[in-house]
């Protein structure tokens, strides 16, 4: 069993900085554009969109499956549904299809790395193959 957990505006402070700076500069123009109530509903729902990037994610992988437990949301995928996966630098994007598909991103669940990729890509190889 691994267990993690990952914060990605602690993690990368640069991106987090510019982040920030983009929200307040787009509050800005909305309010002096649109005004209070469509800069607060602008900003409402910017904000409930990146909210997973400001809080934290608890990964597990057990010899059933892949848990992702988030702020607001649990999710698992059974290792059984799990056909490839597709490594990158800041995670793996397990898929439940057996070859590229247009709906991964949607259908699959990507697990983002801590200092672990090794580890993960290894248990991964061990459950799924390829």
């Amino acid at each position: 069993m691994i267990e993690w957990r990952s914060l990605p505006a602690k993690e990368e402070p640069r991106k987090t900085a510019c982040l920030i700076a983009f929200i307040v500069f787009l509050g800005v123009g909305l309010y002096y554009t649109w005004g209070v109530w469509w800069t607060l509903l602008g900003m409402f729902l910017l904000v409930v969109n990146i909210l997973p990037y400001f809080l934290p994610t608890t990964y597990v992988m057990n010899d059933r499956g892949v848990y992702k437990k988030g702020f607001f949301v649990t999710q698992f995928r059974g290792w059984e549904s799990i056909k490839s996966y597709y490594v990158d630098k800041y995670g793996v994007l397990l898929s439940p299809f057996d070859k590229p598909n247009r709906l991964e991103n949607f259908r699959g669940m990507y697990v983002r790395f801590k200092g672990n990729k090794e580890q993960v890509i290894e248990f991964i190889r061990r459950k799924v193959g390829k």
